[in-house]
């Protein structure tokens, strides 16, 4: 109605009406809020005049829609978002300290829609100077990604750590510089959470920070060095190859003191797949019950009559696009949790051996039992990162003789 009526709507367009409007950008029902922004994209079209007066207040709302957990609301918000700054192109850097970090964030978001359209806005509004203005809302975006670290949306975690990445390898290091410590400290907190995509992201940022702040970062080794030598027998792959990528930045920044720590390891995975013995870990450790509302869960002995049973809500508060997730509890029997298992088909393994598994999304948990093999095969990634390291050429040929012995073992 707004969009084909346009200046002749503008006498309904009273006090009244505004506050309703608004009132529905932070309804509980999210077809509420994605309507919400809708019209208030129409109004800025039709009235930037008289949108004009509540700018501000609606830029506030729209930094919470660009955080929404819902796609459908959060793309709503971006295409306000991108009317708002183009219509006040003029006084659009008064919504900057606002708008600034959620439109990064946003354009290392999960969801390609989001991501590409975020990208695009990004270009259409500032330009060329888009290092210059993160640098200038350096302590605004800081604040926004640290926050977001912690989010309930596994998807805005993931993204976070990819935007601190960024900004560790391509912004001025003279604003960067005090912020170092607090970014990192929070992406080492991230290489630890339930979701495996969050710990890969985390893990490959930790990696840049490494090859930018060696001095800075060096502190902070010898827990990483744990997560990572972990991950580098992770059952998913990704994880894996994540983990030797980080190794590899860590050869090449420390040199010859990553020697005596990263060779022997090596040479342990490349020589550990003969071996049959390998026990089921814990999905996840130092989770932070309070952030993430994380449950600990167990299945019953009875084959085929199992259950796993999640808190109320958990799943839809952690990620609602999750397709296992639904409203209210999750239900899963055990046969239908083997079948999702993948790497654990084998007739020999019953529900009595996935015991301890804490989750509360299907999807977003590694629940795989691991394998001897998959620690060769990170090991593998390893020694392929480490070609280009100088240090470690000269036992390139010793590891590759590894890898032709252990293709004549079984697992």
């Amino acid at each position: 109605m707004i969009e084909n009526l346009e200046c002749e709507f503008l006498p309904f367009m009273e006090p009244r009406l505004s506050k309703l409007i608004f009132q529905c950008l932070s309804h509980p029902v999210r077809y509420v809020r994605e309507v919400g922004f809708q019209i208030f994209t129409a109004l800025i079209v039709a009235a930037p005049e008289d949108v004009k007066e509540f700018a501000h207040q609606l830029s506030q709302c729209l930094a919470i829609g660009l955080s929404d957990n819902w796609n459908q609301v959060r793309i709503a918000a971006a295409i306000t978002t991108r009317r708002l700054l183009l219509t006040y192109s003029e006084s659009k850097e008064e919504f900057y300290p606002v708008l600034l970090p959620k439109l990064c964030l946003n354009r290392y978001y999960k969801s390609e829609g989001i991501r590409t359209y975020s990208q695009d806005s990004w270009r259409l509004i500032v330009g060329t100077e888009g290092r210059n203005l993160v640098a200038k809302y350096m302590d605004d975006i800081v604040k926004c990604y640290l926050s977001s670290t912690t989010s309930t949306n596994l998807a805005e975690r993931e993204a976070a750590c990819a935007c601190i990445s960024e900004l560790a390898t391509k912004i001025d290091q003279t604003a960067f510089l005090p912020h170092v410590i607090p970014l990192l400290e929070a992406l080492i907190s991230c290489t630890e959470n339930e979701s495996w995509s969050v710990r890969d992201a985390a893990c490959l940022a930790c990696g840049s920070f490494i090859m930018e702040h060696p001095t800075i970062s060096k502190p902070y080794l010898e827990g990483l060095y744990k997560i990572l030598f972990r991950n580098l027998g992770d059952p998913i792959q990704l994880l894996r190859q994540g983990a030797a990528t980080t190794l590899g930045n860590i050869a090449t920044a420390y040199g010859i003191e990553t020697l005596g720590i990263i060779l022997p390891k090596l040479i342990e995975g490349l020589t550990t797949v003969g071996s049959t013995k390998h026990q089921f870990t814990s999905i996840s450790t130092h989770i932070n019950p309070s952030s993430h509302a994380v449950t600990s869960t167990t299945l019953d002995g009875n084959h085929g009559h199992g259950h796993l049973v999640a808190d109320e809500g958990a799943c839809v508060q952690h990620d609602p696009q999750c397709e296992f997730a639904v409203p209210g509890k999750i239900l899963v029997t055990s046969e239908s949790l083997m079948r999702f298992l993948e790497g654990s088909t084998s007739s020999s393994t019953t529900t009595s051996n996935l015991h301890h598994i804490q989750s509360h999304c299907l999807c977003c948990r590694k629940s795989k039992l691991p394998q001897t093999w998959h620690l060769t095969d990170g090991s593998i990634y390893l020694v392929g990162t480490l070609t280009s390291v100088s240090e470690y050429k000269k036992d390139i040929e010793n590891l590759i003789t590894l890898i032709l012995q252990a293709t004549h073992l079984k697992n």
